[in-house]
């Protein structure tokens, strides 16, 4: 897939009818949203198939190597399985794309960025960590900024990142999320073991533990005042990582800028495991 030196050199589109069986179904190497598909999204799109007869044409990438290798999905893993959930169709309307490996890549992050059901702001940042990663493309910053709608600062930083951990030849410990990679850590014991679905499971538990905290329906008291609620997460949090979660969740720099700013006005920066909490 890393061939940089693939012919065509341009990337050419045209619509087809494209037979599910020439479709490599399990190849996620070429989606911005891979692993476990959403099971709620894939029915509401069964269910536009059954009013419908159709959904929009999928996005597909034709190896250079010839019309015997399988189309690889850039987009649409969720409208493939619709239609396989839905059964009776044999082929689908699809867009194939002709080019090189790394313009596929490229095509595919433009592609969510615009979707129907466009990728999450750790998706894209996600993603646009792979690329500044992939080292035998050679990515420019802008490049990556464009396909991706990350802001260019969060793209230097990535970059940054990876010379240093170059630098100390650490970069195979990357985990592939940029929310984890972004700095040297020591993974706990318990890490080492947890599987992605465990992981979620804890995320979805805390979640739901932050949300019943700071429930304010029918309370009284300092849970009723959401401008309290926030200065408490600035004091549990630590105001850097406030703006880490600023800089990672909008990709404009400057909507980044005003939240954080808006959000931490006369906020001290303390350490948030400090045992001290300041007084606000």
């Amino acid at each position: 897939m890393g061939n940089t030196t693939s012919k065509p050199t341009t990337t050419q589109k045209r619509p087809a009818k494209v037979a599910l069986s020439a479709i490599a179904l399990d190849n996620e190497s070429g989606t911005a949203r891979p692993g476990p598909l959403m099971s709620n999204w894939v029915k509401e799109l069964a269910i536009a198939l059954r009013n419908t007869g159709r959904l929009e044409p999928v996005l597909l990438w034709e190896s250079p190597e010839g019309p015997e290798a399988p189309y690889v999905i850039l987009d649409g893993r969720h409208r493939i399985a619709a239609y396989r959930s839905e059964g009776g169709a044999k082929h689908i309307p699809a867009t194939v794309i002709t080019c090189p490996w790394r313009e596929a890549l490229l095509v595919s992050a433009r592609s969510h960025s615009k979707a129907q059901y466009p990728l999450t702001a750790n998706e894209r940042a996600d993603f646009a960590w792979r690329l500044v990663r992939e080292s035998g493309l050679a990515y420019s910053k802008n490049e990556i900024v464009r396909a991706t709608a990350t802001s260019a600062r969060t793209v230097a930083r990535m970059r940054a990142r990876l010379r240093d951990a170059q630098l100390k030849g650490a970069e195979g410990a990357f985990t592939g999320s940029w929310w984890r990679d972004r700095e040297d850590r020591v993974e706990t014991e318990m890490e080492d073991y947890m599987t992605e679905d465990q992981r979620r499971a804890y995320i979805a538990e805390g979640v739901k533990e932050i949300r019943d905290l700071f429930d304010r329906r029918g309370k009284t008291g300092w849970r009723s005042e959401i401008s309290i609620a926030d200065e408490c997460l600035i004091g549990a949090l630590g105001v850097q990582r406030i703006r880490a979660l600023a800089e990672y969740i909008f990709p404009s720099t400057e909507d980044a800028n005003e939240w954080f700013s808006t959000l931490t006005a006369d906020s001290p920066d303390i350490d948030p495991h400090d045992d001290d909490i300041p007084e606000f």
